[in-house]
Order: structure tokens, then C-alpha cells, then sequence
């Protein structure tokens, strides 16, 4: 029997049970996630990359070794490379963190956003978690990938009918991606590795609708997927990650189903474990503040927070995890007095969540 994969409508995602970082709450505010602890290792004397917002910038820290992202350097004698800048959202965050990956660096990793987001847009709990766990995922995977190879590569053999995009969206790794609306269009990329993965993107589901393509394996099917969902800025990345296969040669298929339009972006393969950098990634805050509930709800981190750790079960084995911020920030107790920011508590709080799941 065929195994569906919708990711629209599947609250699975959210609903699912995993294995997330954890530990001891120090504040009032409990872990939307089971408490198991999953320690990566940074490297001594490492190069730190932060990505996020105003919080991983420091705002309100009174002096720089304060900062949640500048204790977390220090504590394994790193250069921090800080890249949070006030308001960023994930798809700001992402968009940093991907080109400076295109330029070729390739080091430690910490990113943590939510709060912009929180309290910016106004849409349901299931689409917003698609969208914003999307970016996440992408990111991981960009973090562990050995090589990509473009949708318009002529590695890629098409048939059927695909179009080239004439404009670059801010989810594409590349300047053009694919897109088909013909159904029975495929997508066949012939390669040697032990993983395979596809780059593709979810659409806003309204004035974009994204439709179903199946994905097959020497012959083997392995899912009908869409991700037509509330896009963060239209369009965002999502990444469908292949591991376990047997070191030798194999063809992956794209087929289009249907006629409404589907995309994709590259086919890529993943490092060996044993030599990736870390990438860890911060909690969704939780904020019980009027304002940022407003908009998404005030149990949105919630699902956010336990969709999270689905992503990182696919890349068991790896160097990446969850820090459990929302186990050691308590908004009632930690946030300063513009009530947005950390004060030095709150900054040595988010340090202990990554401190945590790090060693």
C-alpha cells in the first residue's frame, strides 16, 4: 500500500513523539518536550557563528560577556562570529546564514529566533509550524551537506514539462529552481552516495498553492509530499532528507501529480557524520506577554517547540540539537523592563539551555 506523506494537513508533525534536549528548569516555565538530553560537541578554540535576532545580538545585556550568545563562545574559549541582528525574523536569519554557507564557511553553529516572528504575523498553528520549522530544517541540512547539484543542472534528466524560474526567490539555493504544473513531469537524478536529499519549497497555500509530486528510489517508492502551507515571505524552504541507503549507485524520480504547481531547487548528499560541524538551535520563546499572543496564540511555541524535534530525528547521528531555552527562561522573571529583552539573567539562562546540550 502506497504511504501518503501530507504535510498540509498532518498535525503529525506536531503531534509526533520524539527526541528532544532537555533538563532540570531552573524557572516557572516547563518544557513543551520530553526532557532527554543529547550532547553535541563543540570543538575548543572553534569559530562560533550565532544567527538570530536582537537576543542573539545581546540587546540589554549590560556588557558583552553577559550576552547569551558571548557566554556560549567563551565557555569553549571560541571567537563568536555574531550574525543576530534587532527584528530579524527565520527567514532573515536563514536567508544570513545561507549565503554565508554559498561563500564556502563551514563552522560552528548556533541559531534561535521566534520573538519577531511572534509577534508579527496573524495565521494558524499548523501552517505557521510548516513554515517555520521549513526554515530550520533547511538550515541543519545546508550545515551537513557535502554537495548539491542544481535543479537545472544537466545531471538532471526532465521529462514531460518543467520551467525555469525567472527570479530568484529568497528560499532558493540558487539563482533558478524548477517548477511544473504537467502532471506525470519527472525528475531523475542518477548518483552514488549512501543519502540523497531534495531541496524544495512550501508556497503561501492562498494566492500560491503548491501541489504533490512522489518520490521514488530505484523503483522504490518512498512518499507523495506537498508543501503548500503559510509561507514566511511566500515561498519557504523545505528539504526531504534519504539516508540508510547502501554506498552505490542509485536514481531518485520526481514525478508531478496533478496540475497544481510544484517546485524544486537541487538534489544534494550529506557529509559523514563524524566529520559535520555543530549546528544547535534555540528554542521558539515562549512569551506570555499580550502582545506577542496576539497574533499566533499563546500555545504556538508549543507546537513549534515539539515539531523542532521531529527535524532533528532525521539526522540522528549527527552534530545537531535542540537547546531547551523555554526549560530555563521564565518570561515573568528574565525579561527587562522593555519587556521584550533578556536582562543578564535571562542572557545566562539561554546560555544554560545551550550549555546543556553541549559539552
Amino acid at each position: 500500500m502506497n504511504k501518503i506523506t501530507f504535510y498540509l494537513l498532518s498535525f503529525a508533525i506536531i503531534t509526533m513523539a520524539c527526541v528532544c534536549a532537555g533538563g532540570s528548569p531552573q524557572t516557572n516555565t516547563p518544557a513543551p518536550v520530553p526532557a532527554t538530553t543529547f550532547k553535541v560537541t563543540i570543538p575548543t578554540g572553534d569559530t562560533v557563528y550565532s544567527y538570530g535576532d536582537s537576543f542573539t545580538s545581546g540587546s540589554n545585556a549590560t556588557v558583552s560577556d553577559s550576552a547569551y550568545a558571548k557566554r556560549f563562545a567563551n565557555n569553549y574559549s571560541c571567537v563568536l562570529v555574531n550574525r543576530g541582528v534587532g527584528g530579524t525574523t527565520v527567514s532573515q536569519a536563514w536567508l544570513t546564514f545561507k549565503n554565508d554557507k554559498n561563500s564556502g564557511i563551514n563552522e560552528t553553529v548556533t541559531l534561535m529566533t521566534g520573538v519577531n516572528n511572534y509577534r508579527g504575523l496573524s495565521h494558524d498553528h499548523p501552517a505557521f509550524t510548516l513554515s517555520y520549522v521549513g526554515y530550520l530544517k533547511s538550515a541543519i541540512t545546508l550545515q551537513f551537506l557535502k554537495s548539491r547539484v542544481p535543479a537545472t543542472s544537466n545531471l538532471v534528466t526532465l521529462s514531460g514539462t518543467w520551467d525555469s524560474s525567472t527570479t530568484n526567490i529568497v528560499s532558493s539555493t540558487y539563482t533558478k529552481y524548477l517548477h511544473s504544473s504537467t502532471a506525470n513531469s519527472t525528475a531523475t537524478y542518477n548518483f552514488t552516495d549512501s543519502t540523497v536529499v531534495i531541496g524544495t519549497f512550501g508556497s503561501n497555500g492562498y494566492s500560491i498553492v503548491s501541489g504533490y509530486f512522489d518520490v521514488s528510489i530505484d523503483g522504490n517508492f518512498k512518499g507523495r509530499y506537498c508543501f503548500g502551507a503559510y509561507g514566511i515571505g511566500g515561498y519557504t524552504p523545505q528539504t526531504l532528507v534519504f539516508r540508510g541507503l547502501t554506498f552505490a549507485s542509485h536514481s531518485i524520480v520526481i514525478t508531478k501529480v496533478g496540475t497544481q504547481i510544484a517546485c524544486f531547487d537541487y538534489f544534494g548528499h550529506l557529509k559523514d557524520a563524524s566529520i559535520c560541524k555543530p549546528i544547535i538551535i534555540g528554542e521558539f520563546p515562549n512569551w506570555n506577554k499580550a502582545d506577542f499572543t496576539t497574533y499566533l496564540g499563546a500555545n504556538t511555541f508549543v507546537y513549534v517547540n515539539t515539531a523542532m524535534c521531529s527535524i532533528t530525528n532525521d539526522f540522528y547521528g549527527y552534530n545537531t540539537t535542540i537547546a531547551p531555552v523555554n526549560t530555563y527562561l521564565n518570561p515573568n522573571a528574565d525579561i527587562d523592563t522593555d519587556n521584550v529583552h533578556p536582562t543578564n539573567q535571562g542572557h545566562r539562562h539561554i546560555f544554560d539551555a545551550f550549555k546543556l546540550v553541549t559539552q
